[in-house]
């Protein structure tokens, strides 16, 4: 089933919305997954970007 760019977006946003922070007292184990989140998010916001571009790309094509 092919994605479209909304539902990218979608995924995306309930990925990033669903993440807890781990519940755990240590601050060292607590800015370890802080950064895996930031990376996370840096990823799917990368992901994202590149998809975008492709579709400006497809209309801008269409339209010359």
């Amino acid at each position: 089933m092919p994605i479209n760019l909304e539902r990218l977006q979608n995924a995306v946003t309930d990925i990033k919305e669903g993440w807890n922070i781990p519940t755990i007292r240590s601050d060292k184990v607590r800015a370890l997954a802080l950064s895996e989140y930031n990376g996370m998010c840096e990823g799917f916001d990368m992901l994202l970007k590149h998809f975008q571009e492709l579709e400006e790309n497809k209309y801008d094509n269409v339209t010359k």
